[in-house]
């Protein structure tokens, strides 16, 4: 499919009755983050977002693209570290001869409005605490981001108040954050803005 970044799992593949039970406990908690019963009826307004925790190699990302690649959702993936700042989620710079370097939306940015996509934060607990708040408007009840245009109308500011351009995420995109148990060197706690509107 040229038009979506749908991955792709070979018809020779053979599931394990784990693997099995695993897609579908996803089913189950992507269906509730998108505000379903169990007959697919909406029941209420999309929020929230999952959590995938696991060993480091234990499929977590295998089990995304599988789901993803089963039910034709595309998939758009945010590494997350300790270091990132609100401007490298939603915003990217581009270079041209006549303008220099200006910023434009990101892929995250980009991602929220195209139908059917799973955006999946890598290593979610390695998010900064400055990084999740700014997320709260869009795994809460109303679903959004804010931004605000500079001076450059392609350029991209974030507007953490709320206050300037809405990006509204569309109602069958799907939430997720991977994250290896807080045993592991080097991870740290899930941030609380997330605790209160994940599941597990």
């Amino acid at each position: 499919n040229p038009q979506r970044n749908v991955p792709e799992i070979s018809s020779e593949f053979v599931f394990h009755d784990a693997q099995i039970e695993t897609l579908a406990q996803m089913a189950k908690l992507f269906r509730v983050q998108l505000g379903l019963d169990k007959n697919m009826s909406k029941i209420r307004s999309p929020r929230g977002l999952t959590i995938l925790q696991g060993d480091a190699g234990a499929g977590k990302d295998f089990s995304l693209d599988t789901f993803a690649a089963m039910t034709n959702y595309e998939m758009v993936s945010i590494p997350c570290r300790f270091s990132m700042d609100p401007e490298d989620i939603t915003s990217e710079y581009r270079f041209d001869p006549k303008k220099g370097t200006f910023r434009v939306p990101s892929r995250f940015v980009q991602a929220l409005t195209k139908p059917g996509t799973i955006i999946n934060f890598i290593e979610i607990n390695t998010m900064p605490s400055e990084v999740a708040k700014m997320l709260n408007s869009v795994f809460d009840y109303r679903r959004r981001l804010y931004l605000t245009q500079g001076a450059d109308a392609e350029s991209v500011e974030l507007n953490t108040n709320g206050i300037g351009q809405e990006v509204v995420v569309h109602p069958s995109n799907i939430f997720v954050g991977t994250m290896n148990p807080q045993t592991y060197l080097g991870t740290r706690p899930l941030p609380q803005e997330f605790k209160s509107r994940a599941r597990f």
